[in-house]
């Protein structure tokens, strides 16, 4: 009986995650028809020619070809050959999506052309009915843009993920980690050129990288609607190094009353010169902002080329001092007053 007991039991639950497997494969199916269907009530339209599942039984491997999408406004569409989502068949809330190494957007009309070495977003879905967003990763290696205008732009690696805070209060509002670092960026040569003429820096933007904390008004799961908004904004570290000029800012952003930005800024400038030269030769700085903005400046810096200073953020508008800087998009959802 004993012997039996050993051949048979392992034999059933074999059998029973085999009879899984195959009730999630229709599933997934038709999660996907549904999940295609309802797009268009975000502003969304996708399509796709063929779609198949394999692994079994250990794996859930969906495959698709010919894969599209685009919102209902015409002005941003995405375009893959192929599109591989995979996902262990007792783990399928840890999902792994690699992209094809041709891809296209359009944005705007402009068609531009995405190439890349690897480029994966893996997603952590949390065990609950309104499949909370517990972790989203998105990871690129040599990737490269190709407009169609001719301009190219070029990161050597890209990271950006999204993850649920997890040391915040019970009754704090929904608050995720979000962080983005490139590095390597070259610009298109048109932006360089304007925003170095003289071609004093590098080629390419060493390191970008922003990390902060965000607050919103509604958690990322399963009932997400495109209303969300945030309400603040903790700058725990934004860092820019272009040759020998850096830029380090934190802070922390709120939205007043009508919904536009409210806080401070603190930042710390290593050749604030070519910073403010950047932002004038940008267009974010008219010049005698600009010229304003350089004898502040190098009075805080006492003739030095090092400073740290605070801004101020009122009415949506970012200032040093007297000197309004550039405006901050509105953040949308108001605060009760």
């Amino acid at each position: 009986m004993r012997r039996l007991l050993i051949i048979w039991v392992p034999l059933l639950l074999l059998g029973l995650f085999c009879g899984y497997w195959l009730v999630a494969q229709a599933q997934i199916k038709r999660a996907v028809t549904v999940a295609m269907e309802r797009l268009p009530a975000y502003g969304w339209q996708a399509n796709l020619d063929t779609l198949h599942l394999r692994g079994f039984p250990f794996r859930f491997d969906v495959m698709a070809t010919d894969v599209s999408a685009e919102n209902l406004a015409g002005t941003l569409a995405w375009q893959a050959p192929a599109l591989n989502i995979h996902a262990l068949s007792y783990q399928p809330n840890r999902i792994v999506a690699a992209l094809p190494p041709q891809q296209q957007v359009t944005l705007y009309g402009q068609r531009i052309d995405v190439q890349s070495a690897d480029m994966r977003v893996s997603t952590h879905i949390g065990l609950s009915p309104d499949l909370p967003l517990d972790e989203a990763v998105l990871e690129a290696r040599d990737l490269a843009l190709t407009s169609e205008f001719g301009w190219q732009a070029q990161v050597s690696h890209l990271l950006s993920a999204l993850r649920a805070a997890p040391d915040v209060p019970a009754d704090s509002p929904p608050t995720y980690d979000a962080y983005t670092r490139a590095q390597n960026l070259v610009l298109p040569e048109a932006i360089r050129a304007a925003l170095d003429p003289s071609g004093v820096l590098p080629a390419a933007v060493a390191s970008v990288e922003f990390d902060t904390r965000l607050s919103f008004d509604a958690p990322i799961d399963r009932y997400l609607t495109p209303q969300v908004a945030p309400t603040s904004v903790n700058l725990r570290r934004i860092h820019l190094q272009w040759g020998q000029m850096q830029l380090t800012a934190t802070g922390t952003l709120q939205p007043g009353s009508n919904g536009l930005a409210e806080g401070e800024i603190a930042l710390s400038l290593n050749g604030w010169q070519q910073l403010v030269t950047l932002a004038e030769n940008a267009g974010a700085l008219v010049p005698d902002r600009a010229q304003q903005l350089r004898f502040l400046l190098g009075a805080a810096a006492g003739g030095g080329d090092r400073l740290s200073l605070t801004l101020t953020v009122s009415q949506g508008v970012l200032s040093y001092g007297p000197v309004p800087l550039m405006p901050l998009p509105r953040m949308l959802q108001p605060q009760t007053p």
